[in-house]
């Protein structure tokens, strides 16, 4: 008759659990517990670091270049982030909201523990006026919304952008200062053709094609004969080949009219 117990060493056939294995199991129940308390004192050491850290807001700092009467403005504005939490705060979307306000050019929000919160605020530069109705800034962009005190030039256009006539100001005042004259007012038509308003008084029609000679060439005459009589111009055309008109107010010996100074003037631009 057979044996029906068999050996374990074989692996066939029923076994005990040894002490070695039990000693392994609780091992591994042991980590986990230990795991367990491991992860919960540092959840619960994290919330108490932020509760300390979210302190609420004491005091809101308020710096960067601006003009001081925005400051009421400003203050109204960032009042109902006073007693938030510090760490409460969306520090992006609270930067989009300041710079909503149309004399922001930008802005820089920040924390400070405790419990400040900093911002600090650029105000766009404004370089003059667009089409009566806004301004343009340093960087070429168009700001509307509010109303600045400063005397600025003017720009008008049906056709440019601001940025570009702001260039095309530039390169003009540059060259009406070679002579002395001050350019307030560009303005250009929904063709391209400019016209340049003189702080003397006078209109310049500049037209909208070769440019820089036209300019050289009322520049040279200027030089030449024309700043004697400034106060008697009203206006000068230089949309010529050569030459440019003057509309005189008074001064003529047959009256106020237009003279044409032919050719020879033109070619004063090329010497």
């Amino acid at each position: 008759m057979k044996n029906p117990v068999r050996s374990r060493r074989n692996g066939k056939g029923a076994t005990r659990p040894t002490k070695g294995k039990s000693v392994r199991v609780f091992g591994r129940v042991l980590k986990s517990v230990f795991a367990l308390v491991v992860v919960s004192v540092l959840v619960l050491a994290s919330q108490q670091i932020f509760v300390r850290a979210n302190q609420p807001i004491s005091e809101i700092q308020i710096g960067g270049e601006f003009d001081p009467r925005w400051t009421g403005q400003i203050e109204t504005r960032l009042a109902t982030y006073g007693g938030m939490g510090l760490l409460d705060v969306d520090l992006d979307q609270l930067k989009s909201e300041v710079e909503t306000l149309p004399w922001v050019a930008k802005a820089r929000v920040s924390r400070q523990w405790p419990s400040t919160l900093v911002v600090d605020l650029e105000e766009h530069r404004l370089v003059a006026r667009w089409n009566e109705t806004g301004y343009v800034s340093d960087q070429g962009l168009k700001i509307e919304g509010y109303r600045a005190d400063e005397d600025l030039p003017l720009l008008r256009s049906k056709a440019a952008e601001p940025m570009e006539l702001l260039q095309q100001y530039r390169r003009l005042s540059q060259a009406m200062s070679q002579i002395n004259l001050q350019l307030i007012e560009l303005h250009e038509s929904s063709t391209g053709d400019l016209e340049l308003f003189l702080e003397n008084g006078i209109l310049l029609k500049l037209g909208n094609k070769d440019l820089l000679n036209r300019i050289q060439r009322f520049i040279a005459v200027w030089k030449l004969e024309l700043f004697q009589r400034a106060d008697s111009i009203e206006g000068i055309d230089v949309r010529y080949a050569n030459g440019l008109a003057v509309n005189w107010n008074t001064g003529l010996a047959h009256g106020a009219g237009v003279q044409h100074m032919g050719d020879a003037y033109g070619e004063l631009a090329g010497r």
